[in-house]
């Protein structure tokens, strides 16, 4: 696959769970089904800082758009996130990702595809993308095979996330269906939800709790539906 073919959207489905306490991401690993469905193998470790961008007259997100970047090693990874919903911890949305060669502050930074023309749909090739808001955590993942031939990944995240002066504390679990049909992902959802009292459907993603946090220092003008 050429690097722009990666840049082509796709939906991305996924179901979101909230912990209280960082003690309930340990239990999950240790859970029975859990352990059966990874095989027993141990989670993959990485870390997770990501930096998002607009305008500074909110063009993206009056789009319902959420651009972000994150380094990896000498490259960057970069992702765009469309509309969609949250129902009870699911989520689906259109998201376009790949990785470019330098730190990306403007569409011109993009190569053609379609990530970069839908950006263009809104912005000019040189409108500047300033930061927003920050996420930092640590993630452990594990590769689950589920029923009927669906593959799932989940990860687990433990982190925080900034945006003004303001930072929320938040543990994560996300189920994301990588292959095979999703509803045994979401049945597999309601099984932890109903074994670890500690865990709620989540009610908004990282991006949007950021957003709140704005709205709560007077940093945005109004709440964004997210």
């Amino acid at each position: 696959m050429g690097e722009n073919a990666a840049f082509a959207g796709a939906i991305e489905e996924e179901i979101k769970l909230t912990a209280r306490h960082a003690v309930t991401l340990e239990q999950l690993l240790a859970d029975e089904e859990i352990l059966r469905l990874s095989d027993r193998q141990s989670p993959r470790d990485r870390s997770f800082r990501a930096v998002y961008l607009d305008t500074p007259d909110w063009k993206l997100l009056k789009a319902r758009l959420a651009f972000r970047r994150r380094q990896e090693g000498e490259r960057w990874r970069v992702g765009l996130k469309g509309g969609g919903d949250m129902i009870g911890g699911l989520s689906r949305r259109l998201e376009w990702e790949g990785l470019v060669d330098r730190e990306v502050s403007a569409p011109v930074d993009l190569p053609d595809g379609e990530m970069k023309q839908r950006l263009l749909d809104i912005l000019h090739q040189n409108e500047p993308l300033l930061p927003i808001l920050e996420t930092d955590f640590q993630r452990r993942v594990l590769l689950l095979r589920l029923e009927s031939g669906s593959v799932a990944e989940l990860a687990l995240d433990a982190g925080r996330i900034r945006a003004g002066t303001l930072a929320v504390t938040l543990f994560e679990v996300e189920l994301e269906g990588l292959s095979g049909p999703f509803q045994p992902v979401v049945a597999l959802s309601e099984r932890l939800l109903s074994r670890h009292a500690d865990l709620t459907a989540s009610r908004q993603s990282k991006f949007a709790c950021g957003l709140e946090l704005l709205v709560n220092q007077g940093l945005l003008p109004a709440k964004a539906v997210w």
